[in-house]
This record gives C-alpha cells, sequence and structure tokens, in this order.
C-alpha cells in the first residue's frame, strides 16, 4: 500500500495533508487555517491562480475531505479535527495592501487580470447569487453556453468570475432546469486541460453523484457525463466519485427495465463505469454493486455502438486480476458476447473483446468455458488479421488456453485433439507468428494489464476519430482523457480509432 499521500490531498501553501480543505471563488482548494491566514495577512489574490479574490468566502470541499479521511483511515493516520472560524475580516490598511502581488510562485498560473464585470459570465454569477428563480435560471444557462461554445478561453472565464461555488448550490438547490444546466456546465468545464479549472470542477462531485439519484433523467444524465469526464482526470477523481457513493446510481443507469432510460444514459454510465474500473478497489466495489450482468447486457445489446464497447472494456478491468469476477464475466453469459464483438465489433471493440478474453484466460478455472466455446479459432484470426493491439492480446489468451489444451492431452496419453462435450473436435494451439518471428505460445510473455482506455462524455454520440486515449486532451473541443500510467506487467499505448467506425452524423449529448 502506498502511504504517499496524492498530491491534490496536500495544501499548495504548506504542502501538508488537509484535514478541512475550503475552495475559494476561484475553485482552488486550500486547507481552512492556512488560506485564513493568507487573507488575514492582507492578500487578495489565490495563492494558486493569482487570480484576485471577488469575495472571502470560504466553501468546505467535502468531496476532497471525505477522500482524505477515507485513505488516512485505511493507513491508520488520525487527522486534526476541522477548526470553526468566523469570516475573516481585514483592516482599513489591509484592504489597502491587498493586491500587492507576492513573491513569485512555482506552482503553474494563468492571467490574474481581474475579469471585466460587465462580461457575461461575471453578471451571470451576480445573478446566481442574487437573482429571482427565473433569472437564476438564466444565469445557468448562459455560464453553460460559454463554457461550451467559446472554448478554453470561455471555460476559463467562467471560473475567473467565480462560478464553481454557485454552480455547486444550483445543484443542490436549484430548480430542475438550474440542476441539469448546472451538472452540463460542469460537464463542458471538466472538458479543460487546464487542472486549476479540473480540480474545481471536482469539488462538485458529491453534488453530482447525488443528481444521480434524486434528479430528473435528462438531470441524470447530464450528472453522468461531468462525472465521466471528472473520472477520466485524476484516480483522485475516481476515489471521490467512489467514495461519494457514485457507483451504485451509475449501475442503475445501465438496467434496461429502469423507466425512462435510454441511449444516452446506457452509454455515459458504461464509459464511467469503464473509467472507474482502472482502480482496484472500484473494481470490487463495481461488482458488488451488481454491474457485471447489466455490463454483459450492453455489450450484447449494444444500444449504441459506443456503449458496447466502453461496456466491454469495463469487462475487460474488472476481470483483471480478480478471479471472482471474472467467474460472475462468465457465468453472466459474456463468453458469445465477445468472441462475436472479435468478429463483428469495430477495431476498438474487437480490441476490447480480445483483452476481456485475454484478462479471463489468465485464470485457469475460466479456461474451459472459453475453448468450450470456441475461442481458439476466433483468437487465432485475430492474430492473423486483427489490430496490432487486438492480435497482441489473442496471442496472450492463446498463450494460457495452450497450457489447458497441453494438460489435457498430457493426462489422456495421447497428442489427438481433445473431444469437447459436445463432441467436436477443438483445435490445437497454432505456433504464433509475429512479423518475421515465429513463436510457440508456451514461450509467449505472461499476462500484463493494458490500462483500460479512459473515455470523455464528448466522446460519446459521434466524436471523432482522433486518439481515444493520451495522457491529456489533445485538442479543443476534445474529451480524449489521460491514461493512467503504466502496469507493472507492460506499457500502456496510445489506442486509436479508425474514422470509419464512428458515425459523425449523430448529435452530441
Amino acid at each position: 500500500m502506498n502511504d504517499e499521500p496524492p498530491p491534490e490531498f496536500l495544501c499548495p501553501i504548506t504542502c501538508e495533508l488537509m484535514a478541512d480543505p475550503v475552495m475559494v471563488v476561484t475553485g482552488q482548494t486550500y486547507e481552512r487555517s492556512s488560506i485564513r491566514q493568507w487573507i488575514s495577512e492582507g492578500h487578495r489574490t489565490c495563492p494558486i491562480t493569482r487570480m484576485p479574490l471577488g469575495n472571502i468566502e470560504l466553501v468546505p470541499n467535502y468531496a476532497l475531505r471525505n477522500a482524505i479521511r477515507a485513505w488516512a483511515q485505511r493507513r491508520g493516520i488520525e487527522l486534526k479535527e476541522p477548526e470553526f472560524f468566523p469570516p475573516p475580516r481585514l483592516s482599513g490598511a489591509q484592504y489597502k495592501t491587498a493586491n500587492n502581488a507576492s513573491a513569485p510562485s512555482q506552482i503553474p498560473t494563468w492571467d490574474n487580470a481581474l475579469p471585466d464585470r460587465r462580461s457575461p459570465p461575471m453578471l451571470a454569477v451576480v445573478q446566481l447569487f442574487v437573482g429571482s428563480p427565473a433569472d437564476k435560471d438564466a444565469a445557468v444557462a448562459q455560464l453553460a453556453t460559454t463554457a461550451s461554445e467559446d472554448g478554453e478561453n470561455g471555460r476559463v472565464s467562467v471560473v475567473q468570475a467565480g462560478a464553481i461555488p454557485p454552480l455547486i448550490m444550483a445543484l443542490l438547490e436549484g430548480s430542475d432546469f438550474a440542476k441539469e444546466t448546472a451538472a452540463r456546465c460542469i460537464r463542458f468545464l471538466s472538458r479543460s486541460n487546464n487542472p486549476i479549472i479540473t480540480q474545481g470542477c471536482a469539488a462538485a462531485i458529491p453534488a453530482l453523484v447525488r443528481l444521480l439519484s434524486v434528479g430528473s433523467q435528462a438531470a441524470k444524465e447530464a450528472a453522468c457525463g461531468a462525472l465521466v469526464n471528472l473520472s477520466a482526470k485524476t484516480d483522485v477523481n475516481k476515489f471521490q466519485i467512489a467514495v461519494a457513493g457514485g457507483i451504485p446510481p451509475l449501475v442503475l443507469l445501465l438496467d434496461f427495465n429502469q423507466p425512462n432510460a435510454s441511449r444516452t444514459s446506457y452509454e455515459c454510465a458504461s464509459a464511467a463505469l469503464c473509467n472507474l474500473a482502472f482502480d482496484n478497489e472500484n473494481r470490487l466495489k463495481i461488482a458488488a454493486a451488481g454491474a457485471i450482468p447489466l455490463l454483459v447486457q450492453v455489450a450484447a445489446r449494444s444500444p449504441t455502438p459506443e456503449a458496447g464497447e466502453y461496456a466491454t472494456h469495463a469487462l475487460g478491468s474488472l476481470a483483471c486480476e480478480i478471479n471472482e469476477n471474472g467467474e460472475t464475466i462468465v457465468q453472466a453469459g459474456a463468453v458469445p458476447v465477445l468472441l462475436a464483438a472479435l468478429q463483428n465489433g469495430s477495431p476498438w471493440c474487437k480490441e476490447a473483446a480480445a483483452r476481456t478474453l485475454r484478462n479471463l484466460s489468465f485464470f485457469e478455472n475460466l479456461r474451459e468455458p472459453l475453448l468450450t466455446a470456441g475461442a481458439i479459432d476466433v483468437l487465432t484470426r485475430v492474430t492473423e488479421s486483427g489490430t496490432a493491439r487486438a492480435a497482441e492480446s489473442a496471442r496472450a489468451a492463446l498463450n494460457h488456453l495452450s497450457r489447458t489444451t497441453r494438460s489435457t492431452q498430457s493426462s489422456s496419453g495421447t497428442q489427438e485433439p481433445r473431444q469437447a462435450a459436445t463432441g467436436t473436435t477443438r483445435t490445437a494451439v497454432p505456433p504464433v507468428t509475429s512479423g518475421a518471428v515465429t513463436t510457440n505460445p508456451a514461450n509467449a510473455t505472461n499476462r500484463f494489464q493494458v490500462a483500460p482506455r479512459r473515455v470523455e462524455s464528448s466522446r460519446l454520440f459521434g466524436r471523432s476519430n482522433a486518439a481515444r486515449v493520451h495522457p491529456e486532451p489533445s485538442s479543443e473541443g476534445s474529451d480524449a482523457s489521460g491514461q493512467g500510467g503504466s502496469s507493472s506487467r507492460g506499457a500502456t499505448r496510445v489506442l486509436t480509432r479508425p474514422t470509419a467506425s464512428r458515425d459523425s452524423s449523430r448529435s452530441r449529448s
């Protein structure tokens, strides 16, 4: 267990583990006592962004606090109890010197010019605090439009205006329209490459999770899309979503028997679980919530092509190194679905199916169902005609299956292919050719974990033929996400998808 706290758990001012994280108007989070001292010393700028603080209200970051407490509890670390203070007040002399710049910070900053108080985002934020319910609805809509249509500059202007705290309040207390639109705004903001913006958006995780359970269907889908993007950014966000109780309502969105279920909900929920399943602890929680049979259904029915792909990749992650999950996947009838995807799916789906079969084949007790279903023939064809990644996974699966085949032949005292229970002949595993080198699967490299693709919600419904996974979003308007490192078993590589495999005419969610 790694005892080093994630950087997001440390106060940017003191570099110590936060016990009472609070958010300032810029969306940045600090330890309450540290930022109070900063303000009391006369500073009126955010320590990270250097942006002027329009007000000194401190908003508790409950998502991060709960995540830190859960992390510390597992390691036997005692956190000090949060202190409660009245709001800090500055003297007249302090206000006169409040805008004096501090020493240069080593933390990345952005332009600290005061936003135009007549700009649409600034006016919208004012309305969110003092406007009528109708004015607040219009203000949230204005912020969502700016964050969506004006690209990164629009997202920066929304955050610079101090919109994140009132957006969170709209998620909790606004009208149905305001809740849905605020969730969409957070989704658009969390597309950003800027960690300052995405860190601020992460404070909305508890409110977004709550919306998954109590909101309208449209609000649930908007919240789910925001969680897709946030789960793609950092492992801490994945942890926060799980701690906030986000997994059970996401699983519920996969249920075909739920009223008002839609293709959007299947696709968003599959994508979110695909991202969350990258974490080993989350794999156990996702399986415990009953997701595996539902993911198999989504993979089989493919209400949208992307929903089937995300569900298949999620199954591959859930099968990784957890035998019980693999057994549940097989019992849910996934093997025929995966073999069909290998033969008829898109290139990305074929890679996902091959990866899932490879992870299942790692467990000796799961190889017999794969062999009986005819996996060897299908996997062999993939090694000959599939993409490089699909072929690599197929070769690893054949390597594992060949051990069972040789063991069976040895115990029967014959080298002839064994007859399956159905009376069909099981094909012997052939040597696998890779380039100019021919190797026998018995000598192939052992199984390694390929990190699952993280997906973000603008990839849903018709976005694009760009790389599905890369370290951070690479272009404006793209929601592709970071790939969370590599496994000790092998390096993680960029996965791309050909243009022909996605219908670009479908509208975005």
